[in-house]
């Protein structure tokens, strides 16, 4: 999977963009859900339209679930609910069961396992299970192997974080270059991320699991050059370990304002 996260099903995935990312060589979406914000129902009204315009221009969806409470029950009876109703739909490939899974991890590494077992009752798709414990996948040093045959483990990537989400909070500082201010060398930027990626590199050698990044991105506040060549580095890494990846967001998500980038590094 080659795709693009958005926040909501909003119109920036509908009226045609699904033909635009068509065009420009991605294959999926990756609809994010908010069980935590009051416009949730309103997200769930849209989810057929959205889908429509997918299945009509060939993009696969994955639907994914936040919950800010880390309410795992909740999750898992939100997804009994959603999971009947669009199990038949071609285009809904994957389910991510529970999105950044972070505040929680040891409870959440204990009841994903159990998660997954009632759920696989109910569709033989894809689910995509979150490292717990913190981004950029440091979970997987908590994390066990789940007992099914169609997971794919994920994490997200936004490092270093001072540059991509520069000027997305109160008083962070802006003109960060990751050309300049984050290694010069190709090299020691390479180095900076496999680093980071280092916990999701190791478990997928020592299980042998498909990976992916469900979430990578800049905040716009970086210059073009300068985030397109992050996008450059972070995507490399992803094709190198053979990982899915979703860029984020398309083009912009609610009050966080993110480039979808300006070369097709896909």
């Amino acid at each position: 999977m080659i795709g693009v996260n958005t926040m909501t099903p909003s119109w920036e995935v509908r009226g045609g963009s699904a033909k635009e990312l068509r065009e420009l060589g991605y294959d999926t979406i990756r609809i994010h859900l908010d069980m935590s914000v009051p416009n949730y129902p309103n997200q769930l009204e849209l989810i057929p339209e959205t889908i429509r315009d997918c299945t009509a221009n060939g993009i696969d969806v994955v639907l994914n679930i936040r919950n800010t409470e880390h309410d795992f029950a909740a999750v898992e009876a939100e997804w009994e609910k959603l999971i009947p109703l669009y199990d038949g739909k071609k285009a809904v490939i994957a389910y991510e069961l529970v999105n950044e899974p972070f505040n929680k991890a040891i409870v959440y590494e204990d009841y994903i396992h159990g998660m997954v077992k009632r759920l696989r009752l109910l569709t033989d798709k894809i689910f995509i299970i979150g490292a717990g414990g913190g981004p950029t996948g440091v979970g997987f040093e908590l994390l066990t192997p789940i007992d099914d045959n169609n997971i794919i483990y994920a994490f997200h990537m936004y490092w270093p974080y001072p540059y991509t989400q520069q000027g997305l909070r109160p008083n962070s500082p802006t003109g960060l270059k990751w050309h300049g201010d984050y290694y010069n060398a190709p090299r020691d930027r390479s180095d900076l991320l496999h680093q980071d990626c280092r916990w999701a590199i190791a478990f997928q050698e020592k299980y042998n699991v498909r990976m992916a990044v469900t979430e990578l991105g800049v905040s716009t506040h970086s210059d073009d050059k300068s985030a397109n060549q992050w996008f450059a580095d972070v995507i490399g890494i992803c094709k190198e370990h053979k990982w899915d990846y979703f860029i984020h967001a398309y083009p912009i998500s609610d009050d966080s304002d993110f480039k979808f980038p300006q070369s097709n590094w896909s």
